[in-house]
């Protein structure tokens, strides 16, 4: 039995060949749906081809259910999700990535190239992640530098993965990318903690002995040498107990500040604890080299150090030793620097002496 009067759809215009949707009773409940193709044959006669299409329906009403649900996850999915084609061209986005670049409507996005929303010093390392995605399938956890809108920077960590059609050619890649700056803010602050001196912002003595033993490294594959000077304030003691220990404090501030801003970017400088330092000063180890830098050091401390409204006048004793003549390691040279300082000591003070 047929839920549509049959006579009505002869009665139109169907042999275009796109063919008409209809329903059939069978039995008390059960219902089919059939596609009909009829042709006119004479005025009188018409022979209908159909198609029972009930399956496949069904599968199609499935498939538009998940679609929306799947629609809906991502819309509200907290992970940033973005489509491009093979060249990068934006395609499609959820709402995450709006808000992720700053971006007000999907109009916006679509189109653009992924690589304008990356910062042009990683732009090359995502082209060649994209090249090694389609290779694998998938990369994970990739960490670069994404821009606003507006053009503000903040690092990232994404996932990629390609889509590929029937014939296993490739239709799309998505990102899916979350912010990670607090995070890597949060990690480089307890990075900060844990290697450097929380008083005066110089290396601890554990970055300090990295970086030795770099130093070393480099020495021993270049066949150079490199020197360490240990620094100890001449009559510190006297701030402390005079001035208090608050002053003391800010005038070890501000000698770091002194020194750190006479350094190359390839030297170093730690607090041993109290009122010592230690410099680290790779490819130097030449006399004359040596005796220039230590002289410009002690020429730091001629000037008053401004700490709150007084100036205060100190002076400081140098140990020096180089590697490979005074020590084979770093403890060993650290020792040497020690002994040459106390000498310094010994000698006035507000001078350098050199291990020997």
């Amino acid at each position: 039995m047929w839920t549509t009067d049959i006579s009505v759809l002869l009665t139109e215009s169907l042999w275009d060949g796109s063919g008409r949707r209809v329903q059939v009773k069978r039995g008390v409940d059960a219902r089919k749906i059939i596609r009909l193709w009829p042709v006119k044959v004479n005025s009188r006669e018409y022979v209908v081809f159909y198609e029972d299409i009930t399956g496949r329906e069904e599968v199609q009403k499935v498939l538009e259910e998940k679609g929306k649900k799947l629609e809906s996850i991502l819309k509200f999915c907290p992970d940033a999700i973005t489509a491009t084609d093979s060249k990068g061209v934006i395609t499609e986005c959820n709402q995450a990535t709006l808000d992720l670049h700053g971006f007000s409507s999907e109009e916006e996005l679509v189109g653009k190239s992924v690589f304008d929303l990356i910062a042009p010093g990683d732009r090359e390392k995502v082209a060649k992640k994209m090249k090694r995605t389609l290779e694998r399938g998938s990369v994970r956890n990739v960490e670069c530098v994404f821009l606003t809108k507006d053009g503000k920077e903040f690092v990232v960590e994404y996932s990629a993965s390609v889509i590929k059609n029937s014939l296993g050619q490739h239709e799309l890649f998505v990102f899916i990318t979350k912010d990670i700056s607090e995070r890597k803010e949060r990690e480089e602050q307890l990075f900060y903690l844990a290697t450097h001196d929380s008083l005066t912002g110089a290396y601890n003595l554990e970055l300090f002995h990295n970086h030795l033993g770099l130093a070393q490294h480099r020495a021993e594959r270049n066949r150079s040498g490199f020197c360490i000077m240990m620094l100890d304030l001449d009559k510190f003691k006297n701030i402390n107990d005079t001035l208090g220990h608050k002053i003391g404090d800010k005038l070890l501030q501000a000698v770091a500040r002194r020194i750190r801003s006479a350094l190359r970017k390839q030297d170093s400088i730690a607090r041993m604890g109290g009122d010592e330092f230690l410099l680290l000063l790779p490819e130097i180890s030449s006399t004359a080299d040596i005796n220039t830098v230590a002289r410009r050091v002690l020429e730091l401390f001629k000037e008053p150090f401004k700490v709150e409204d007084r100036g205060l006048n100190i002076t400081t004793s140098i140990g020096v030793a180089i590697y490979p003549d005074h020590g084979k390691d770093g403890d060993g040279l650290i020792g040497c620097a020690d002994i040459a300082m106390y000498r310094a000591k010994r000698k006035g003070r507000n001078n350098y002496q050199c291990y020997t």
